[in-house]
């Protein structure tokens, strides 16, 4: 085996001597370190078959010797790890071989040879190879010798093959490189008495090292684009973690075993029960596969956060509730991971916003007790004196917040010297209510529209009021409350936009005969609100005895039921503190509660 590393650009090939020869030809090309048993060079050298298999089972019982218990342990835990897409693929009597334990040597011989005689000539994938490795790690003795020979010789060779066939790795591309990474891990480790092992190896556990760096944050947090295949990422380092740990290898290091239990953490808080935010297809988790990362990312079993997995299995969830645990910080945002994630708690039921802004749209994934509403691009059609907005500008966290009663974040795009687009998001933690706010700024517009949409989950029915501007979305176990702050609350007053239902797009249009606009909606799920009256409107703002108008700054009061809050925003900075309601701020935005006595009682106040 040789290898080259290409210096500089982190590419990296392999290389393996093979040929159509005769088994014993064959063996004798073969180029062996002189560091390896004596025995096998000499078998190799003299192309005999038979001593050859012997020596790699003295080999394999020299580094290894694997007891029923051990292997049943490993196979369950490879048996979670794998992908649902793997069970489709060309493995087949590979994947018997491997995960009957119970078959007898010929019976497993004759599967491996049953794989051979149908797939030797073809090329192989990832799963038949890694399968395959497995059989020559877990197995050796466990197989008549020309099964053995036959299938090292195969794994040899196509292994090669495969590897060569791919393109080169590189370690900006993160996460999209640990399938091939893991299989040229696996043969380097495999193959460890050939010449150029060694080298494969260090460079296949560096690159491995780099593009785990390269995808996430120093304390694990992931870039926002690789969200919705986290699971299957974690998989695959998943099972290279096991191999590295089942063959006694150095992979992970203390540094890089912090971050990948980092980044474990940080995929734990996008789970609610069996829901994966912002995943891919129907976003279903399997909390069995993620126990099965833990595990081999060395969780203890009785650290909180596999205490927590194991409620979400199925035969739990009835019992989901969270004990006085050792469990990772559920909130968080990152500038440089372009996302945030905000939730209730860790308990069932949970309410879960992520937010991730890495694209031309921001995009949400709302969970509300369990159940999830949002999930997709939060996005917009803007027109300024009747033309388009169109701009690639990205979007940025200009403003984040955290405490036990609310999360706050802030995005702005900036377009222009004089133009630019912000969202706010609100989540009441205790309240069960979700403030979103979309704000316009065009300095040089007169009249400004604005077409806003959220993704709403197909499994949910939406509900107009007839007198009010209220919406509701349904499902079989859950009921959301939608009120548009920004509009009337009556429909037989006039307004400038509408909030309404199309397909499964929850739609916000306003009009503003300005230079600014705002459209504020409010998503209550609480279930003491769910039957309670209603009431919001528009409130009066001032400065130094002026009555502003929208142009300078908005502000809303909404009650449900006795519960009453104040929302105020701020267009442009103002001289002094302005008033409403008896609040006087020059912040930027304020979001209060209104006590029963007519108090106002910050939530969360945010600079100009």
């Amino acid at each position: 085996m040789s290898t080259t590393l290409e210096q500089g650009n982190g590419q990296l090939s392999c290389g393996l001597a093979s040929n159509s020869s005769v088994d014993s030809e064959w063996l004798k090309s073969l180029n062996f370190r002189t560091s390896a048993p004596q025995g096998l060079r000499e078998a190799a050298s003299q192309g005999n078959v038979n001593d050859f298999t012997s020596a790699l089972i003295e080999c394999a019982s020299e580094r290894r010797v694997f007891k029923k218990s051990e292997r049943l342990e490993l196979l369950e835990q490879l048996r979670q790890l794998r992908e649902a897409t793997q069970d489709v693929e060309m493995s087949g009597d590979l994947a018997t071989a491997l995960f009957e334990i119970d078959l007898k040597k010929a019976e497993r011989s004759g599967h491996v040879e049953a794989f051979i005689a149908e797939h030797g000539e073809e090329a192989p994938d990832s799963v038949s190879l890694t399968d395959a490795i497995w059989i020559l790690a877990i197995y050796p003795t466990k197989l008549e010798s020309e099964a053995l020979f036959s299938l090292w010789r195969w794994t040899l060779q196509k292994g090669r093959e495969w590897m060569e066939s791919k393109p080169v790795c590189d370690a900006e591309q993160g996460f999209s490189q640990l399938r091939f990474l893991e299989v040229c891990y696996l043969m380097a480790v495999s193959f460890e008495n050939l010449k150029g092992s060694r080298s494969l190896l260090k460079e296949t556990t560096a690159l491995i090292r780099n593009c785990v760096e390269e995808a996430t944050d120093s304390d694990g947090t992931p870039q926002a684009h690789w969200v919705p295949t986290l699971i299957d990422s974690l998989s695959s380092l998943g099972r290279i973690a096991t191999f590295n740990t089942a063959m006694q290898q150095k992979l992970i290091n203390k540094a890089f075993g912090k971050r990948l239990q980092g980044l474990f953490e940080r995929a734990c808080t996008y789970c609610a029960q069996d829901y994966f935010s912002l995943s891919l297809g129907e976003s279903t988790l399997d909390s069995y596969r993620l126990d099965a990362v833990a595990a081999a990312f060395q969780f203890d079993k009785k650290d909180g956060i596999r205490r927590l997995i194991q409620t979400w299995q199925k035969e739990n969830q009835s019992k989901a509730k969270v004990g006085d645990w050792s469990l990772p910080e559920m909130v968080h945002q990152s500038d440089w991971s372009q996302h945030a994630c905000m939730r209730s708690n860790w308990s069932s039921p949970v309410d879960l916003c992520l937010i991730t802004h890495e694209g031309a749209m921001p995009r949400i994934d709302l969970v509300i007790a369990d159940h999830p509403l949002l999930k997709g691009d939060w996005g917009h059609e803007i027109g300024l004196d009747g033309k388009l907005l169109k701009s690639n500008a990205d979007w940025a966290c200009t403003c984040w917040f955290a405490d036990d009663e609310v999360n706050y974040m802030e995005l702005v795009q900036e377009i222009d010297a004089s133009t630019r687009v912000s969202r706010q998001i609100i989540l009441l933690r205790e309240e069960h209510q979700l403030v979103l706010n979309h704000v316009v700024v065009a300095e040089k517009a007169g009249e400004i529209s604005s077409r806003t949409t959220l993704p709403i989950r197909r499994n949910w029915i939406g509900e107009a009021d007839t007198t009010t501007r209220e919406l509701a979305l349904e499902n079989a176990a859950q009921r959301v409350r939608i009120h548009p702050l920004s509009l009337p609350q009556e429909h037989v007053v006039k307004a400038d936009g509408k909030l309404f239902l199309s397909e499964q797009e929850l739609t916000f249009e306003q009009h503003s005969a300005g230079s600014r606009l705002i459209s504020s909606i409010v998503l209550d799920w609480s279930p003491k609100h769910l039957e309670k009256p209603v009431e919001w409107g528009k409130l009066t703002v001032a400065q130094d005895g002026r009555i502003e108008t929208t142009e300078q700054a908005a502000a809303f009061r909404f009650r449900v039921g006795r519960d009453q809050w104040l929302l105020y925003h701020s267009m442009t900075e103002p001289d002094v503190p302005r008033s409403v309601l008896g609040l006087h701020t020059s912040r930027e935005t304020v979001l209060s509660k209104i006590t029963s006595r007519g108090e106002i009682e910050p939530i969360i106040e945010v600079e100009m």
